[in-house]
């Protein structure tokens, strides 16, 4: 067989480069007898035929498909007396040794290539087997962008590879501005690997989402595919743009997907040359279902290219009884795969035949490589369009028609070349037969349903103490600045929510012991709820296990403690104004200018008279003692003047610089009596936590499992503060141990400006830890929050979030100045009793003086009345010392038995009297 096979091409060479050029000029004697050498070769050569091997799977639905193509091209063969001839194996998709127990039937068959309408996993094992033997594999339909390795070296592919087709997907997506999008594939090589560079793409463009990649197992049957958990992750992804990428059962998805509601206006879905190269993919009982009318197709270009070779193809196959809906891409690139084996041996002459294939060894085709060069070297006008291959076997046409389902059938409403997109967008309609595209970014949240985890902890939420708001998750049974927001992001994005709680009604962190986050981190995390709406502070521990909405309010942490009044348990307290020193000199200088008057009104020589209305008179009545200068000078401290004032201007002129200067001093004295009340809220001795930690009279507290208390562990500095510090859960505790004095509390801003807003008995400070961003949150990677974020980045720039903020944070006019130092807490009594006290020494003492005056002025009458008694009786008497002792005995005794001093009048007043004139004396003419 092997001699016979290399003298067939001999003679085959002899007859193509040899007898038949020389035919050409020859004489004419002879041109019979070479005439009768080349009738003896070719019928020589006549006999040689050329074996081509044809691969599928008979598992497939198409097998019926392919068993009819392949009775086509084989009397098409015969029809034209090829050379050619087809040997057609199948195999199971089931076990992938029946694949190579095919290809080594066909190698036993001397086959010169194999055509294979495998997928492109199959198409891997029968590139791998054929190329160890030097034998070409031409796949039609295989476009797995990975399939080529150096090991498959004699694959040839008809169709381009699908990272072609992902950029024409890509190229629609940006030319509609389509940013997010899902993708739903087939769980198979062709599945995965056709949407890597999809995916590569989303990745690299900063401006798209890929939401969600959800995969479909199609080796069951079609009638047991249950797609309800990948088309509801899809739909709960807010995806509205979907790619589908699946080898078949293509109808059966879109049903589940028209059941779901993935199919309406606000929808669009992008299918694959998988399901636009077969339209059986689609069909139900023979026809389109109506919600199908808008889908959007890719497929190769082979139908804008319908040459000769494509009509002549299409009559050909109608005259054999085949329908013309029949011919896809599949049957023009199987009968143009066939053409590329006849126009290469055309070109080229004939070939050596490999050696039978047998169990004891594979023998590699010594013609093989050659052969391969011939088949890439091809470049003719196929049924599909032009045919020739790059160095990597690939066909160099990639070309993409865009097809849309309009009215029951697939239109070409554009297509894809050398990478420029170009489509015909008023041709277009979208699904529900709507003219109106469809936007990929969600503005709402229409029909769903979230849980907003919540703590019972104002102002952020606070559960309503109505008896039917008892354990209710209901919206209305809870008040709060985050219940606002949560109500207001319910109301715009069309979605409705109820409340749930933690079981250990804390925000969460990690907990070692547990090896797992508390609270509403560890909800979220579980999918228990949707979103935690409260405000967990931002921190590195907590953005490892949920994401943040854009946050809400910056917040910092913030000290507080009952402000405790000092400097009232001294009596004395209105001294302090002025040191001692100030006080002994002030009281000096009360007493020297009242001896100053004093002196300068007696020496004056003005005394003697005074000014009236009617001119100069003398004047020989007394000075004021200086005494009465003392009272002046005293009283002008009390801002009040005495209506005895000096005769003499130049005593006047000092009186009037000691009541400016009294003026000033009691203006001094008020203002540094009012700052010392309230200078010690500003002068605490609590003013960091530095010096709280460096002192032993206050004690400290915090709220667990806030992110106060993480960041005070976190810090080797105040580490001993969270270590040391009163755990306090409950509202009421934490008020009642802050009023009870010396306990810190240390929590939150937000939390508070909440609690002791209005309380302008307790001081606060900053804690020197790190400010903190607050926000809502939500599990990770969810599809929800860049809607959510977005709304809430709208509140905060209309000022909604401020309003809120005035609302629960800061409610009406704060009665308190932040800014000033002064207080609310009243005087107590005690604070007073210094000054009770010197006021009662001072009346005490003046009852004193009073009853010495008595005495005094008792005296002096009795001595006086005693004097003028004697003048009567006789002055210098001897009796009159013994009656005057007497007298002065009696008087004290009748004092002290009455309580009444007789009072007489002295000479003293009968002198000034001698100087009193009568009014009428100023009117008589004598004057």
């Amino acid at each position: 067989h092997t001699y016979h096979s290399r003298l067939t091409i001999l003679l085959e060479t002899v007859m193509h480069d040899i007898l038949v050029p020389r035919y050409v000029g020859m004489p004419r004697r002879l041109v019979f007898p070479w005439l009768a050498l080349l009738a003896v070769t070719g019928a020589v050569v006549q006999e040689r035929n050329y074996k081509v091997g044809v691969l599928y799977n008979r598992d497939s639905f198409k097998v019926d498909f392919y068993k009819q193509l392949l009775g086509f091209a084989s009397s098409s063969l015969n029809r034209t007396s090829s050379k050619l001839s087809l040997v057609s194996v199948s195999y199971s998709r089931d076990d992938v040794f029946t694949v190579t127990d095919a290809l080594f039937s066909l190698l036993q068959e001397q086959v010169i290539a194999v055509i294979s309408f495998s997928s492109s996993s199959f198409v891997a094992v029968e590139a791998e087997y054929l190329s160890s033997v030097n034998i070409p594999l031409i796949a039609v339909m295989a476009t797995d962008p990975f399939l080529r390795t150096p090991h498959r070296e004699y694959l040839l592919r008809m169709s381009p590879s699908d990272s072609f087709q992902s950029k024409v997907v890509y190229d629609i997506l940006k030319y509609f501005k389509w940013n997010e999008i899902a993708i739903l594939a087939s769980n198979d090589d062709y599945g995965i690997n056709g949407m890597v560079f999809l995916q590569d793409e989303a990745v690299k463009d900063s401006n798209m989402d890929l939401r969600i990649v959800q995969h479909v197992d199609q080796n069951g049957s079609k009638y047991l595919m249950n797609l309800t958990q990948q088309l509801q992750l899809i739909k709960d992804s807010l995806a509205r743009i979907i790619v589908l990428n699946t080898v078949r059962y293509t109808e059966q998805i879109l049903r589940q997907a028209q059941q779901m509601g993935l199919m309406t206006k606000s929808f669009a879905w992008i299918l694959t040359d998988s399901a636009t190269s077969d339209l059986r993919y689609m069909v139900n009982q023979g026809k389109y279902e109506t919600y199908y009318e808008g889908l959007i197709g890719i497929s190769p270009t082979w139908q804008r290219t319908q040459n000769q070779a494509y009509f002549e193809l299409r009559n050909a196959y109608a005259q054999e009884g085949g329908r013309i809906n029949d011919i896809n891409i599949i049957a023009v690139a199987f009968i143009d795969a066939i053409r590329l084996i006849q126009t290469s041996m055309d070109v080229n002459g004939p070939i050596e035949l490999p050696e039978p294939m047998n169990c004891s060894k594979r023998v590699p085709w010594s013609s093989g490589y050659k052969w391969l060069d011939a088949l890439k070297a091809a470049d003719f006008d196929g049924a599909s369009g032009l045919v020739s291959f790059d160095d990597e076997g690939m066909i160099k046409r990639k070309q993409y028609a865009v097809l849309n389902l309009h009215d029951g059938e697939m239109r070409d409403v554009g297509g894809w070349n050398n990478h420029v997109l170009s489509l015909r967008q008023p041709e277009m309609i979208f699904l529900g037969h709507s003219t109106i595209l469809p936007s990929s970014t969600v503005n709402n949240l229409v029909g769903a349903h979230l849980r907003f985890g919540v703590i019972d902890e104002p102002p952020c939420a606070t559960r309503l103490t109505h008896p039917q708001c008892y354990n209710s998750s209901a919206p209305e049974c809870w008040e709060g600045y985050c219940i606002d927001i949560s109500k207001k992001l319910a109301e715009d994005l069309n979605f409705t929510f109820n409340l749930v709680e933690p079981a250990d009604k804390k925000f969460g962190r990690y907990h070692s012991e547990l090896q797992r986050y508390t609270g509403l981190v560890y909800e979220l995390q579980q999918r228990n709820i949707d979103v935690a709406g409260v405000i967990l502070n931002v921190n590195t521990e907590r953005l490892g296990a949920v994401d943040f909405l854009d946050v809400v309010m910056h917040t910092y942490s913030v000290s507080i403690y009952e402000y405790e009044e000092k400097g009232f348990d001294n009596p004395l307290f209105f001294t302090r104004p002025f040191d001692n020193m100030v006080w002994v000199m002030f009281m000096l200088l009360v007493v020297f200018i009242g001896m100053l008057v004093t002196c300068i009104n007696a020496i004056s020589p003005l005394r003697k008279y005074r000014f009236g209305k009617y001119g100069t008179q003398s004047f020989e009545g007394p000075f004021p003692h200086w005494s009465h200068m003392f009272i002046i000078s005293c009283g002008l401290v009390g801002s009040k003047g005495r209506s005895g004032i000096p005769y003499s201007p130049a005593a006047r002129f000092v009186i009037l610089g000691w009541w400016f200067f009294t003026t000033i001093v009691l203006s001094m004295y008020t203002a540094n009596l009012t700052a010392f009340i309230t200078i010690d809220r500003a002068t605490s001795s609590i003013q960091s936590l530095d010096s709280l930690m460096s002192q032993d009279t206050f004690q400290w507290g915090l709220t667990p499992d806030t992110s106060t208390e993480s960041i005070l562990y976190s810090h080797s500095k105040f580490q001993p503060i969270a270590t040391n510090a009163e755990h306090l859960l409950e509202v009421d505790d934490i008020v009642r141990r802050v009023h009870e004095g010396h306990f810190v509390f240390i929590a939150e801003s937000l939390f508070i400006e909440a609690l002791f807003h209005n309380d302008c008995n307790t001081t606060r400070f900053v804690n020197e830890i790190p400010t903190q961003g607050g926000s809502f949150a939500v599990p990770k990677n969810v599809p929800y929050r860049p809607i959510l974020s977005k709304t809430l980045l709208s509140y905060a720039e209309n000022g909604y979030i401020e309003r809120l903020r005035e609302k629960w944070i800061t409610p009406g006019s704060d009665i308190c100045n932040k800014d000033a130092i002064g207080r609310k807490k009243p005087f107590k009594m005690a604070v007073f009793t210094g000054l009770f006290i010197m006021l009662l020494f001072g009346v005490c003492t003046s009852l004193l003086i009073l009853l010495l005056e008595f005495i005094v002025v008792g005296y002096l009458d009795w001595r006086n009345s005693q004097k003028q008694a004697a003048a009567l009786n006789g002055r210098g008497s001897p009796g009159g010392a013994r009656k005057r002792e007497q007298s002065l005995t009696g008087a004290l005794l009748e004092i002290a038995r009455t309580g009444v001093i007789p009072l007489e009048e002295t000479s003293r007043n009968r002198r000034n009297r001698k100087y009193e004139r009568p009014v009428s004396d100023h009117f008589s003419d004598e004057s």
